[in-house]
C-alpha cells in the first residue's frame, strides 16, 4: 500500500544536473527582473523626491500678474511670489559666463547658485557675480554676492538655476505663486478650486507639471519587465521539458506503479508538486540574488553619472529601491508561470494505460 502523500514518487525524479539547469534559468530570469524593477523604481522615486523638493505642491499662475492673490490661499497655505527670467551670469566683465534661469523669489534671504553652475564659474560662497537679466525693456546688469551654493540632485537645475530675492526692478518673465498648504486637508481644499478659479488663474499640481514624465517611466518599466520576463518563461519551459523527459524515461516504472494500485491523480500530483517546487526554489533564489545585486550596486556607487550621462538621465545618481509589493508580484508571477508549465504535462498521466506502459522500452 502506497502512502497517501505523493512525495514518495519524487525519489524517482532525482537528476540533479537537469534540476540545476532549470533552477538556474529561473533564478537568473527573476534576478534580472528584480534588478531592472529596482532600478526603475529607484529612478522614478528619486526624480519625484527631487522635484518635490524643487517645486511646491501647488503653483498658481494669474492671467495678469497684477491680479491679487485669492484670499483662500492666504489663509490655508504659505505663499511666495516667484518670477522666472532668462539671464546671463559671469564673474566680471570680459570673463566667459553662463546663460542661466533666474528664479526671483519673494522673501528669499540671499543669492543661491546651483552646484554645477558654481563649479563651472569657479565661484564659492562670498564671491561676487554680475547678472544680466532680460526682463521688460532693455537688459539690466545687477551685482550679486553668492550666499549659498545649493544642490538639488537634478543636473539641469544645478547647472542652470540661480535663485535671487525678488526686486521691483526685475519685471517680465513668467510669474507664479508657490503654494505650500499647511495640512493635507488644506491641499485638497485648494486643489478643488481649480475650476472655480479658471480662467483668471491656472492652478497646477506637481503631477500636472511632471505627470507625462512619470507615466512614461512607469510604462517603460513594465515594458522592460514584459520583455525580460521571456527569460523566466524560457526557464519555465525548461521545467516542462524536464518533466516530459522524466515521464518518457520512466513510463515503464509509472506503469508498474499504476498496476500496483497507485492512481493517475497521485502520480500527476507528484510530478506537478516537484515541478512547482523546483520553480519556487528558483524564484526564491532569484529574488535573493536580485536583492543582493541591487544592494551591491547601491554600495558600490556604480550608478553615479558624469556630466554627459547626467544630462541624459536628469540626475547625477540612481539608488535602486526594492519595493516589497513589486518583489511579491514578481515572486507570485514566477511561481504561477512555473506551475502553469508543470500543469501542462498532467493530462498524459490520465491517458496512460498500464499495459501499454509496461511494454515501453
Amino acid at each position: 500500500m502506497f502512502p497517501r502523500r505523493p512525495w514518495t514518487v519524487l525519489l524517482l525524479l532525482r537528476q540533479r544536473r537537469r534540476r540545476a539547469i532549470a533552477l538556474t534559468g529561473i533564478a537568473l530570469g527573476i534576478a534580472v527582473l528584480v534588478v531592472v524593477v529596482a532600478l526603475m523604481d529607484g529612478y522614478r522615486r528619486g526624480l519625484y523626491e527631487r522635484y518635490s523638493r524643487l517645486y511646491p505642491p501647488l503653483l498658481l499662475e494669474p492671467l495678469h500678474p497684477s491680479d491679487p492673490l485669492p484670499p483662500e490661499f492666504a489663509s490655508r497655505a504659505a505663499v511666495a511670489g516667484v518670477r522666472f527670467l532668462p539671464g546671463f551670469l559671469f564673474t566680471r566683465p570680459g570673463n566667459p559666463g553662463e546663460f542661466v534661469q533666474v528664479k526671483a523669489v519673494e522673501g528669499l534671504a540671499g543669492v543661491e547658485v546651483g552646484a554645477e553652475l558654481a563649479r563651472q564659474l569657479d565661484v564659492r560662497e562670498g564671491d561676487a557675480l554680475q547678472l544680466m537679466v532680460s526682463g521688460e525693456g532693455r537688459p539690466r546688469l545687477t551685482g550679486l554676492t553668492v550666499d549659498r551654493v545649493f544642490s538639488s540632485g537634478l543636473y539641469e537645475v544645478d547647472r542652470r538655476w540661480v535663485r535671487i530675492p525678488a526686486r521691483p526692478e526685475l519685471a517680465g518673465g513668467a510669474f507664479f505663486w508657490e503654494v505650500t498648504p499647511h495640512t493635507r486637508g488644506d491641499y485638497e481644499a485648494l486643489a478643488a478650486l481649480r475650476e472655480p478659479l479658471a480662467p483668471r488663474f491656472t492652478l497646477l499640481t506637481l503631477e500636472d507639471l511632471n505627470g507625462d514624465l512619470f507615466a512614461s517611466l512607469a510604462m517603460q518599466e513594465w515594458s522592460m519587465v514584459l520583455v525580460l520576463g521571456l527569460i523566466t518563461m524560457v526557464a519555465a519551459f525548461q521545467v516542462l521539458s524536464r518533466l516530459l523527459l522524466d515521464f518518457r524515461e520512466r513510463e515503464r516504472t509509472l506503469g508498474i506503479l499504476l498496476a500496483l494500485g497507485m492512481t493517475p491523480r497521485r502520480l500527476a500530483g507528484a510530478f506537478f508538486a516537484y515541478g512547482t517546487w523546483v520553480g519556487a526554489w528558483g524564484v526564491g533564489t532569484g529574488l535573493l540574488a536580485g536583492a543582493a545585486v541591487s544592494t551591491a550596486l547601491n554600495l558600490s556607487g556604480l550608478l553615479t553619472f558624469g556630466e554627459g550621462l547626467a544630462k541624459v538621465y536628469l540626475v547625477d545618481r540612481i539608488t535602486l529601491v526594492l519595493e516589497p509589493a513589486h518583489l511579491a508580484l514578481l515572486g507570485a508571477g514566477g511561481v504561477a508561470l512555473v506551475a502553469l508549465a508543470s500543469a501542462a504535462v498532467l493530462p498524459r498521466f490520465f491517458r496512460l494505460e498500464p499495459l501499454e506502459a509496461l511494454r515501453f522500452e
